[in-house]
């Protein structure tokens, strides 16, 4: 929005350098590009790297390119268009992964998914059994799903994990797969999941 008339298509985005510039296509496309344009140059420099790709999707305004809602097109357009943007988040997953694949990077990275709440325009077609919607304290509220995947981490076999974590957990675990040393001031609101997963 600190671009006059931006949206979700050809947007405007501020560079590293503070000037801005156009880029072409749809903006979760243009993210998971991005990302992974750098992870590869990390990559090939030989250095670690740490990753946060927090996307604008799937949220309103509902803007997606028609092709991702048309297999929904039947519903009402908000829910078809929402839909869409999971679809197209789907996609762009499946592009990382192929990149991480084809990169050599796929077994010693760390790859994290999750959302930040609760949902809203999908909840009336399905929400888990779950009551409430975001911005309510019932776990429909609160509760999102979150994926942890390291192959070369020894995090056991794929499967639920049915204690009670939360996103302040993802700290001092990260610090502790990685083996690094949290300063010695550093206070932390959560706790690592390490042992959980392994």
């Amino acid at each position: 929005p600190d671009y006059w008339n931006n949206d979700y298509f050809d947007p405007h985005f501020r560079l590293e350098d503070g000037k801005t510039r156009q880029f072409k296509g749809y903006c979760t496309d243009i993210f998971f590009d991005e990302a992974m344009t750098w992870m590869k140059e990390r990559a090939k420099a030989r250095e670690p790297f740490f990753t946060y790709l927090a996307l604008n999707a799937a949220h309103g305004p509902l803007y997606v390119p028609d092709k991702y809602r048309e297999p929904y097109r039947a519903l009402n357009r908000d829910l078809a268009s929402f839909f869409g943007m999971i679809a197209n988040i789907d996609e762009n997953l499946g592009r990382l992964n192929t990149m991480l694949q084809q990169s050599g990077l796929l077994d010693n990275t760390i790859l994290i998914f999750m959302t930040d709440n609760g949902g809203t325009v999908g909840v009336r077609t399905f929400n888990a059994g779950m009551k409430g919607t975001k911005v309510t304290l019932w776990e429909g509220g609160h509760r999102v799903p979150c994926f942890i995947r390291w192959p070369a981490g020894r995090l056991g076999e794929p499967r639920d994990v049915t204690d009670l974590t939360h996103i302040q957990d993802l700290l001092p675990t990260l610090i502790e797969l990685c083996s690094l040393k949290a300063p010695a001031e550093a206070k932390f609101d959560g706790v690592s999941l390490a042992g959980l997963l392994r």
